[in-house]
């Protein structure tokens, strides 16, 4: 089967389009039932609630698509891009809304007490009264007002909950200026007739915030229900009853079919993006074939698939672990002795909790370097299908309520964390390869070898390397390059620069550095001519010793201690008598002094 590799800076249009302001990668997942529009595909994100719209004009599937708009045109604060494909009709508007702010008008979990959980209940029936309200607006592009009072003819569902939470109102009217309040007090002794009145109805602005705010109060209600039925052992009985009324209700149209059902799964709903943005990547023939292939698992072939999911940790992916000296003490392999129905569940949560690992430590880095033969594509689609293979044989073997949602669960997290791991790959951050994940340094062809070689010597005196990291950062004047450079400042950038490499070789994902400044610090003006390392460490004794200690208020008297309590050493003289038996008895002398030095030559003559 053919592969289609999608057009690079398409990718990264859609990249971008997924981007927060901040630079965050949203958490999309296509929205679907009651309140979205047929016309339109909506990408929502469950923690920001950010929107990507996506009205389809002309859809022209089977093609790689490369459009006229890049990365560099998408605005960081949202807006509206028309999408034309260059090599056949496909076409898309595409519009980034950011949050209107209504997140807040529920307060996120944890619940503390009853207390809480009775506001919390209450809340949510306001919310669904907000969200009847925006409804009518939605669905009467004419409607200019809709009553506040329950009592009032045109009332909506829930209204009188609503109406009690002033809080509720008066935020959303802050986040939502084309709404206003009106008739909240009797006007001339006639009675209030509060209601919420709509500027401007038929404009398209309007109509898009109108669905926006619908979206959002939608998921503030499907996020918190998710997350009582996540663990109703919060909830008194009176509480637990008031929450399952509550369900019912807003089941028959908010919420038909249940939270679940109102968007897809994060890895479904970014792969449905990506085809409308970026065409295919895989033949379909091939997704087609592999879904039968799986439609037809036998309970004795499931057995087998998690036997083999078991054993390739065992074998394999711990044992990679442990090489790149990652703790793995806390990850337990997964068993097939299932003596419960939460054993599949468990089984997929420890399994992916090691995948996670592999893949956060070496595997996302190893599929996208020449040393994986088959190219980035196929390893994510490795990374992809050893991330789910198990699945379908727990579910075969092992059904359960707990295992679906430890599958939707696993499920939610790796697109969100393979995008993570682009992003932090795209900065210059990957895995490291090298033997206990230890920091090389570049050498391009300034003679640096010998700086190299000293600077991983002093990097593995943990006291030394420690000090240096907690030493303060002063700034230093610029010095003419007419002017010779005071010791004190040459010591002054010798410490910033090795403070700045020692930070980067303590990250352990940070395979490659550059010694170069400390390395000019220590040639200074000689930096390219060839210089061993015994004449650079006396360079640096010189510059943690005498330079340091020159400057006002010895602020890096730490330092220089350090320094000397571990690689400066001392001869003391020490006279002798040969006597009769052979012996040598101490001379009565006065004391000689300590003299110190860094290194001892080794030569002929001096080592007997």
């Amino acid at each position: 089967m053919s592969v289609a590799q999608p057009v690079q800076a398409t990718e990264d249009l859609l990249d971008r389009l997924s981007k927060a302001e901040n630079g965050e990668y949203f958490t999309l997942v296509k929205l679907k039932g009651a309140g979205v529009p047929a016309d339109l595909e909506l990408y929502f994100c469950k923690n920001k609630f950010a929107v990507v719209q996506v009205r389809v004009k002309t859809l022209v599937s089977g093609v790689v698509h490369e459009f006229g708009v890049g990365a560099r045109d998408i605005k960081p604060a949202g807006g509206v891009y028309e999408l034309k494909c260059k090599s056949c009709n496909h076409e898309l508007q595409v519009k980034v809304q950011p949050a209107l702010g209504l997140l807040n008008l529920l307060k996120p979990p944890p619940y503390l007490n009853a207390e809480e959980v009775d506001g919390i209940l209450r809340r949510l029936e306001a919310l669904a009264g907000l969200y009847h309200v925006l409804l009518a607006f939605q669905q009467d592009p004419t409607c200019e007002e809709v009553p506040l009072a329950a009592a009032a003819p045109g009332a909506t569902r829930n209204l009188g909950r609503l109406a009690e939470d002033v809080e509720v109102l008066e935020l959303f009217v802050d986040k939502c200026p084309i709404f206003s309040r009106l008739g909240m007090a009797s006007e001339l002794g006639a009675p209030a007739r509060p209601r919420l009145r709509l500027a401007d109805c038929a404009r398209p602005r309007t109509r898009g915030m109108i669905l926006k705010a619908l979206l959002e109060v939608k998921m503030l209600l499907v996020i918190a229900v998710e997350h009582f039925q996540n663990d109703e052992t919060q909830f008194t009985g009176k509480q637990l009853q008031d929450f399952h009324n509550f369900l019912i209700e807003i089941h028959e149209d908010c919420l038909a079919g249940g939270a679940a059902e109102q968007y897809q799964p994060v890895m479904e709903s970014w792969e449905s993006l990506k085809s409308l943005v970026c065409g295919p990547s895989v033949d379909a023939a091939e997704v087609e074939q592999r879904d039968n292939t799986s439609q037809k698992l036998t309970v004795k072939e499931a057995w087998k698939v998690l036997q083999e999911c078991a054993a390739n940790l065992k074998n394999s992916v711990l044992p990679n672990l442990q090489q790149r000296g990652q703790p793995t003490s806390d990850l337990v392999l997964p068993s097939t002795d299932f003596t419960s129905a939460a054993g599949g569940a468990v089984f997929k949560a420890e399994y992916c909790k090691i995948w996670r690992r592999a893949i956060d430590t070496y595997l996302f880095d190893l599929v996208h370097s020449s040393r994986y033969a088959k190219g980035p594509t196929q390893g994510l689609a490795m990374i992809r299908n050893q991330w789910s293979r198990p699945d379908r044989a727990l579910q075969l073997t092992c059904p359960s309520p707990d295992l679906d949602k430890a599958i939707a669960k696993c499920s939610e997290e790796l697109e969100p964390f393979l995008t993570e791991k682009a992003a932090k790959r795209r900065d210059g951050v990957s895995v490291n390869f090298n033997p206990k994940n230890s920091t090389g340094l570049t050498n391009p062809g300034e003679n640096l070898c010998a700086a190299n070689a000293l600077v991983q010597f002093l990097f593995s005196v943990e006291p030394l390397r420690e000090a240096v990291l907690q030493a303060p950062d002063t700034a230093t004047t610029a010095q003419s390059a007419n002017v010779a450079p005071k010791l004190e400042d040459e010591a002054q950038l010798l410490v910033s620069g090795l403070r700045r490499l020692f930070a980067d070789m303590s990250r352990p994902e940070r395979g490659l550095t550059s010694a170069r400044d400390v390395a000019a610090a220590l040639y200074g003006k000689e930096l390219g001519q060839q210089q061993d390392c015994d004449e650079l460490m006396h360079r640096l004794s010189l510059l943690l010793q005498d330079g340091l200690s020159g400057i006002d208020g010895k602020p890096f008297e730490a330092l220089g201690c350090c320094f000397r309590r571990h690689l400066v050493g001392a001869t003391c003289e020490a006279r002798l008598n040969a006597e009769d038996s052979g012996e040598f008895q101490p001379r009565c002398a006065g004391p000689s002094e300590a003299k110190p030095f860094l290194s001892i030559p080794v030569q002929e003559g001096n080592t007997s």
